[in-house]
């Protein structure tokens, strides 16, 4: 039983008290998943298990709200519009934070149908910062059309594109992921659609396929168009993707973006030089900030 479940796990994980109690007693008392105000009054829900509450309750981590303040601060222009695209909206946490911060127009994909219906949910407990952001139910990737993707019912945040080698094989799925076809665009072509010429601020978490958003994004990053990209980075899912940390550094860095860890924006900024990026090591992932200089 789902309870039992959770009471052993707090028997080893004692922390877990407080998320387990609220979670618990929003199910008994409202029959439904709890609703949380994590950090700028943002009002989140919409949680299909506890694993999931559990892993987001809290909000983002202090760290991606650290970049996303200090990206809209340090933009050329502050007297103009500051515009975000949030490319992975998954739930709609990181655009709600983009609003809450004081972003005015945030532009979020997401192409999973389930997702999208809970992000759409989300921006209902939150009429205040709904109005600032656009909701598309696409994938971002280097050429518009379909793409067939994975929903994994147990782990609905991580779904994702499947990769070449896993189209081909054509092998099935675990009984609690299904094949969904999802429709998919470019920036560059949905920034010439929607007139958006200066963007503050990129978000990118799609699974390993940031590359492929970059890809199709050549015309804004060639144009200095955007000013920050923030990136999760995992080595080995770029890999099953076809990509190198190096063909991804080169592909930046030639149109003027270096890297930073989050972790120094409070020092003197310093980038990340390409031998270093490319040798950290691959397991797991990390959130890297690029942003653009005009003398690579």
């Amino acid at each position: 039983m789902p309870l039992v479940r959770n009471l052993k796990t707090l028997i080893s994980n004692p922390q877990m008290l407080f998320p387990l109690l609220a979670w618990e007693s929003a199910k008994r008392l409202h029959h439904r998943p709890p609703i949380m105000t994590p950090h700028d009054g943002i009002r989140f829900g919409a949680f299909t298990s506890f694993s999931e509450f559990l892993l987001r309750h809290q909000g983002l981590d202090p760290e991606d709200r650290a970049v996303i303040r200090h990206c809209l601060t340090q933009r050329p222009d502050t007297t103009s519009t500051a515009t975000a695209l949030d490319v992975g909206g998954n739930m709609g946490l990181f655009s709600l934070t983009l609003a809450a911060s004081g972003y005015q127009k945030i532009y979020a994909f997401e192409p999973i149908a389930f997702n999208a219906d809970r992000f759409q949910s989300n921006l209902t407990l939150n009429p205040t910062l709904a109005p600032r952001i656009t909701l598309t139910r696409a994938a971002i990737s280097d050429r518009p059309g379909q793409l067939t993707m994975v929903l994994d019912r147990n782990s609905p945040g991580t779904c994702r594109i499947l990769t070449p080698i896993e189209l081909t094989a054509n092998a099935p799925l675990p009984s609690h992921q299904q094949r969904v076809q999802a429709p998919v665009l470019t920036l560059d072509t949905f920034a010439t659609d929607h007139a958006l010429t200066d963007i503050t601020f990129l978000k990118i978490d799609v699974e390993g396929f940031e590359p492929c958003v970059l890809k199709g994004a050549q015309r804004l990053l060639a144009a200095g168009a955007i000013h920050f990209i923030f990136m999760e980075v995992i080595f080995q899912a770029w890999q099953l993707t076809g990509h190198t940390p190096a063909q991804v550094y080169d592909l930046l860095a030639d149109h003027h973006y270096l890297p930073t860890s989050p972790a120094t924006l409070a020092a003197p900024f310093s980038t990340i030089p390409r031998a270093t990026f490319i040798a950290q090591t691959p397991g797991g992932s990390r959130n890297i900030l690029w942003s653009r200089h005009t003398s690579p």
